[in-house]
């Protein structure tokens, strides 16, 4: 004898359909889907690639690898993943495909990129519907360089850097799993004074971490 016990299942019994907000602007037309709120949680049925224009797909596809490419390359593969004539950075990509008039994507290697790898410092931007797809690992993008000298003294490490925005701990993760970001202090005491801080002091980027 078999038997069989039925319940019912949570997630499917208080499902309930939510409203677009007013003005939300969205072609329902192109892309359409629904969201539902699910206890305290709102999904939405929808694949990330149901949210790029279909053409990007069939269109041309530009392969990049910021340590073998060569921006002198086609960029193109035999198929997707083939990076034997990657380009190297990821603006020399946009501007490949830009010349063709139509959607594409670029395959991006897996590696470090620096800010301007990205658009030429905003020289080269897309033009055409475009998707940046990471390839084989993880892609880190960096504004700023990514080996700096750096040198203790005074109870903070400095390095010569003018244009640093936001600091982050690497080491240091948050309970989200975050880097943490240290705070800016007021002047080159407090930051020594005061335990994952940072300042800056004319060209110079203070740094404390406690050690």
């Amino acid at each position: 004898m078999l038997g069989i016990g039925l319940a019912p299942f949570h997630a499917y019994r208080n499902r309930v359909p939510i409203a677009f907000p007013v003005g939300f602007s969205w072609d329902r037309t192109l892309f359409d889907f629904d969201i539902e709120q699910v206890g305290g949680r709102y999904c939405a049925a929808v694949e990330p690639r149901n949210l790029v224009d279909p053409a990007i797909w069939s269109g041309l596809a530009l392969h990049v690898d910021g340590a073998a490419g060569d921006d002198g390359n086609s960029g193109l593969g035999v198929e997707d993943g083939d990076f034997a004539n990657a380009k190297r950075t990821i603006h020399a990509a946009f501007a490949a495909g830009n010349a063709t008039g139509a959607a594409y994507r670029v395959l991006v290697k897996a590696g470090n990129y620096a800010e301007a790898a990205f658009t030429r410092n905003g020289n080269e931007e897309p033009s055409q519907p475009v998707a940046v797809i990471g390839w084989g690992g993880a892609l880190r993008y960096r504004a700023g360089p990514f080996s700096v000298a750096w040198s203790a003294a005074n109870g903070t490490f400095m390095a010569n850097e003018s244009s640093v925005r936001r600091v982050f701990r690497c080491d240091v993760l948050t309970d989200e799993g975050l880097y943490t970001e240290l705070s800016e202090a007021p002047d080159v005491a407090s930051c020594a004074a005061t335990m994952n801080s940072w300042v800056h002091d004319g060209a110079l980027l203070h740094v404390n971490v406690g050690g």
